[in-house]
């Protein structure tokens, strides 16, 4: 009987571990893929451009004067100094991801944080924003 039981929680236990390294590798590969994401969402160029090749909302919460000058094709331009940036945001579909960006960072890294008290889920913001992607060399629409 010791043997039965012995044997049962030997079983169990493999199982459970067995469990515990697909969670592992699963996580790995999670790992692999947010490489490029820092803290509270911010992810640099190469990521940004990795990301922005999955289904995806964009938004540029510059002025339209400056989104005027260039911005990221697909994006939707959302003035962040809008009365209204919160609403409008916010109403956006939460079950997509959401890029966000600015000139520099700083009005992006408030709009994240506006995104995710609101519920959104995956919110990623480009680190230097509009102005690192250009020195980047990557493609600008007008």
């Amino acid at each position: 009987m010791k043997n039965l039981s012995f044997i049962l929680i030997l079983l169990f236990c493999i199982a459970c571990n067995s469990n515990t390294a697909t969670d592992s590798s699963t996580a790995a590969s999670t790992a692999a893929i947010d490489t490029n994401i820092q803290t509270d969402g911010v992810v640099d160029v190469a990521g940004f451009a990795k990301l922005l090749e999955a289904e995806h909302l964009l938004v540029d919460v510059r002025t339209p004067e400056e989104f005027a000058e260039g911005y990221i094709a697909a994006a939707t331009n959302i003035n962040f100094y809008d009365d209204d940036f919160a609403d409008r945001a916010t109403k956006l579909d939460k079950s997509k991801p959401v890029l966000v960006y600015c000139k520099k960072g700083g009005r992006s890294a408030k709009a994240y944080k506006i995104l995710k008290g609101a519920g959104f889920e995956k919110v990623y913001d480009l680190d230097g924003g509009f102005t690192a992607w250009k020195s980047a060399g990557q493609p600008v629409s007008k």
